[in-house]
């Protein structure tokens, strides 16, 4: 290579990579391969390079050649064939770069030199040439030098951080510029897309970092590096639970102590290592099992609760969000927990102590009697802890410990969801431990988010799911909200905190504020003058049985969706006035919103029911006073039976209402079922009452074959369905989408809008649009229209003409009268009749 290098200071260097495929001989080969190049160059600008540099060796194994050190077996091909990748090096003098780089280019591949060889690629890699007393070796379009070049050599100007173009020597090892990798840098090397990487931590850890090569970037998969130090410590713990009680109470203060100071020497390298932050979380352990038979003193809990403050600090909370995420370390976070119940557990002290961190605040009090109270007032959120005298025993001892970070380090996995993504941990976790049995603790939360609502009092429960933990709200109830924080009672001892969900925004809430009093309003508005028509016409329209029940159902759900809507507007007036909510007024006030909104459906029921009755005819020997008693029944004992019995099962839990508004409680007592429920029923038994109406309808016009005829039934058709839709309730089929999505405000919106107007569904559709009324409308102001026109002429002829011309007037206007008495009578008969 001397002399090429020589050569290199005044001529141009090319080295040219050749894919080839064969079992040739080597010689024959690079000969092969030469003339072939000439023979190319030739054809085209008789360009016959001065020199070759072909660094072959004729030494020959077996009579056959070995093949030299530029040769790289590739991969094995056929069972009689071999890949190699040749680079050939080039010296010449008038060879033009950019002509030898478009015959390379111009080449169809593969090019078959014999039977059993061929060359599938040719194309140059490196240009080398003098600049000064330098040798500039760059590499040509799509190649690159290794990064281990462009360390060991100088790069030249364009040049990168992981990778280089060009560098200021001819390496001697003969391997020249690379291709282009999609991943490139100087920790994980050079790989393409998929490719998987391993690189050593760093000369102070141990372990190894994996990464796989994603879109151009090394990205991390798996990280094991642990500090050297957090290593030596923890395989010097494994063995101390196994140790005797005296060992470990003599060791114990020193090895806090040790990794208390390592810990906060390396806090930046910890908070942001996944392993290390395990490998702490192992040794808590490890500690906590060893300090189960021991008394852990002040001295001893103070280390303690350093180490610990170390990995709760804010600044861990993205690498403790990783653990979670992990399938190997998902409960790491539990088992951090469950290391600091345990090792509070064996902590005593002859008085009240107070330790305070950074993100741990741990209080040690000794009741001699009475109540216990304790309040954590130096984390970002307040937390209260009260436990009655009739709980304690006297000279007790409680160990109260609140955590500021906790609650963002800590999954929102319950145990009924494993991801729930719609809450959030909204106050402290504060942990409380006393030697002997509670079953009543009051725990108060100062909000982290006052705008969250749906509080649901929760416990780490370390058995969930394979012991991943989760919370559990089991022996504890919600009590009350108000000044920014919520009360919580629970029947046992352990860690507890406080889950809440968002609530529609603000902007979105008044909106719905807005459609829902205005609607509530034209509702009442419309019952009202439903029920002034009714009254109007109620003696006209009532000539039968079945017309006399159809009105008094229109009556009734009218009158009763008028109450509930008046409650409504009281129960809204009373959750309004106070910040927290008055129980006895709201709960008087949902009860009668409950009984009288089931009201309006069994109600909407007895119209199906008698809608049902019109066209099957199967209660045709019912009397009058029969169906009175049954609708009545249906109507209102029914409505009262459920909202007694619920009101029964829930005021004694303190969860018949909601938290902020007066209506059923959802979230502690599942209240609300008990008006969804019968809601929905009726509003599956009314669709399919719709169902054989239609269908019967449809059979009696089978065979007909006037169009007018076909025509007046698709009429009556849809006229049934639009009257039926208020009725049966079925714009209340939009409360199981509230339900299961109750943050969707499209769902919110068009619920408020269909349901706050049903009062005026139900005068255009039970009212405006039934034909009998408005004849019986147009029967009483004509009535009332000829009672004038009478009165008037009576009076002018008395004025006038004298008696003869009043009787002849009075004979007119009396014939007219009953004239039209007698028509609109049979026609309001023959209407009702139909």
């Amino acid at each position: 290579m001397e002399e090429n290098f020589n050569l290199c200071r005044s001529l141009h260097c090319f080295y040219i990579t050749a894919y080839q495929t064969g079992m040739a001989i080597f010689k024959i080969l690079f000969s092969s391969t030469i003339l072939l190049l000439i023979s190319e160059l030739s054809r085209t600008e008789t360009l016959i390079p001065d020199h070759y540099s072909l660094p072959v060796n004729d030494a020959e194994e077996n009579g056959v050649s070995k093949p030299p050190a530029h040769f790289r077996k590739k991969r094995a091909a056929a069972a009689s064939k071999v890949d190699y990748i040749i680079d050939i090096e080039v010296d010449a003098t008038n060879i033009i770069i950019d002509q030898l780089r478009s015959v390379l280019v111009s080449l169809t591949y593969p090019l078959d030199l014999d039977a059993d060889i061929n060359i599938t690629n040719v194309a140059i890699t490196t240009v080398c040439s003098p600049n000064g007393q330098e040798i500039w070796c760059t590499c040509d379009n799509n190649y690159i030098w290794a990064p281990a070049n462009c360390t060991q050599y100088q790069p030249c100007s364009n040049s990168t951080q992981n990778s280089c173009e060009c560098i200021k020597a001819l390496p001697p090892d003969g391997l020249y510029c690379q291709p282009k990798p999609e991943c490139s840098d100087l920790m994980f090397g050079q790989g393409n897309q998929g490719s998987t990487s391993v690189s050593t931590c760093g000369e102070n850890y141990n372990g190894n970092i994996t990464a796989q090569c994603t879109n151009g970037t090394w990205i991390f998969q798996k990280n094991t590096c642990v500090l050297k130090p957090i290593t030596n410590i923890l395989s010097t713990f494994q063995q101390l639970s196994n140790q005797p009680t005296q060992i470990v109470q003599a060791q114990l203060p020193v090895i806090l102590e040790t990794i208390n100071n390592v810990s906060t020497i390396l806090k930046d390298t910890i908070t942001n290592s996944t392993e290390s932050i395990s490998s702490i979380v192992k040794i808590l352990s490890i500690l906590s099992i060893a300090s189960e038979n021991i008394t852990v003193n002040t001295t001893v809990m103070t280390n303690f609760l350093g180490v610990l403050n170390i990995i709760l600090d804010k600044t861990a909370v993205n690498t403790w969000s990783n653990l979670n995420s992990g399938n190997d370390t998902k409960n790491q976070s539990s088992n951090m927990l469950l290391s600091v119940e345990r090792f509070i557990q064996s902590f005593s002290a002859n008085e009240s102590v107070n330790i305070t961190t950074d993100n741990i605040e741990l209080q040690s009090t000794i009741v001699p009697y009475g109540n216990y109270n304790s309040a954590f007032q130096n984390l970002n959120t307040s937390g209260q802890i009260n436990i009655p005298g009739s709980e304690l025993e006297a000279n007790t001892t409680v160990n109260s410990i609140a955590f500021k970070t906790l609650s963002d380090i800590l999954p929102t996995r319950t145990a009924n969801n494993t991801n729930d993504t719609k809450i959030s941990i909204n106050g402290i976790v504060m942990s409380v431990n006393v030697k002997s049995m509670i079953t009543d603790v009051s725990l108060g939360f100062g909000l982290k988010n006052t705008s969250l609502v749906n509080p649901i009092c929760v416990f780490w429960n370390f058995s969930l799911y394979d012991t991943e933990g989760g919370w559990d709200s089991s022996g504890c109830q919600f009590q009350s909200k108000g000044n920014g924080s919520v009360t919580c009672v629970c029947n046992h001892l352990t860690s507890f905190s406080i889950l809440m969900s968002p609530s529609i925004p603000e902007a979105y809430r008044l909106l719905l504020d807005f459609i829902t009093y205005i609607g509530v309003g034209i509702s009442m508005l419309s019952l009202i003058l439903c029920l002034i028509i009714e009254a109007f016409v109620w003696t006209i329209v009532t000539k039968n049985s079945i017309s006399y029940m159809r009105h008094v159902s229109i009556v009734n759900i009218a009158v009763s969706l008028l109450i509930a809507d008046t409650w409504f507007l009281i129960g809204s007036a009373i959750a309004g006035t106070t910040k927290e909510t008055p129980v006895p007024a709201c709960s008087a006030a949902t009860f009668f919103i409950h009984f009288f909104y089931l009201a309006l459906f069994f109600w909407m029921l007895t119209s199906a029911l008698l809608l049902f009755y019109r066209t099957i005819m199967i209660f045709s020997h019912l009397s009058k006073a029969a169906m009175l008693a049954i609708g009545f029944s249906l109507g209102y004992g029914c409505p009262l039976i459920i909202a007694v019995v619920t009101v029964a099962a829930t005021v004694p839990q303190s969860h018949y209402i909601m938290e902020k508004a007066c209506w059923l409680n959802w979230n502690d007592t599942k209240a609300l079922l008990a008006f969804v429920i019968p809601a929905l029923t009726i509003v599956a038994i009314n669709l399919l009452i719709l169902i054989v109406v239609i269908f019967k309808m449809l059979r009696r016009g089978v065979g007909e074959t006037n169009q007018s005829d076909e025509k007046n039934a698709l009429i009556v058709i849809v006229r049934c369905i639009a009257i039926l839709t208020p009725f049966f309730g079925l714009t209340w089929g939009f409360g199981i989408g509230l339900v299961v999505n109750p943050e969707s405000i499209g769902l919110h919106v068009v619920f408020a809008v269909l349901n706050s107007l049903q009062g005026f569904f139900i005068l255009v559709f039970g009212t405006l649009l039934d034909s009998k009324i408005r004849a019986a409308v147009f029967r009483r102001f004509s009535f009332v229209t000829a009672g004038s026109q009478q009165t008037r002429s009576t009076s002018a002829g008395n004025s006038s003409s004298g008696n003869r011309f009043r009787n002849r007037f009075r004979r007119r206007n009396v014939f007219n009268v009953a004239d039209l008495t007698s028509t609109s009578q049979s026609a309001t008969d023959s209407l009702v009749n139909t």
